[in-house]
């Protein structure tokens, strides 16, 4: 595989997971924002799309507790049959 087909196919998989606010690690599977994600994927749209990198961590960050901290996870509240976790930190900071 050539260079160009691996960044076509990488663009493709990043827009086809956009919701219009951030982009989703699978459409099933993690259906959420993780903040992990969030940063990498930013990085690949840097490349092509910076309104749409800017938006992804805006809405990250549109999610940060009132002590400062940025969530693991900002779930997506149509996805309600996925399961959550019981506890709100997922890592230490």
């Amino acid at each position: 595989m050539n260079e160009d087909m691996l960044v076509h196919q990488a663009r493709a998989v990043l827009d086809f997971n956009w919701t219009g606010e951030y982009t989703i690690p699978g459409p099933r599977l993690y259906p959420h924002q993780w903040s992990w994600d969030a940063a990498f994927i930013a990085i690949g749209y840097s490349h092509y799309d910076q309104e749409r990198a800017t938006r992804g961590l805006r809405h990250l960050f549109e999610a940060q507790w009132k002590n400062g901290l940025l969530p693991q996870l900002v779930f997506n509240p149509h996805f309600t049959n996925v399961i959550r976790p019981k506890y709100k930190l997922l890592h230490p900071p």
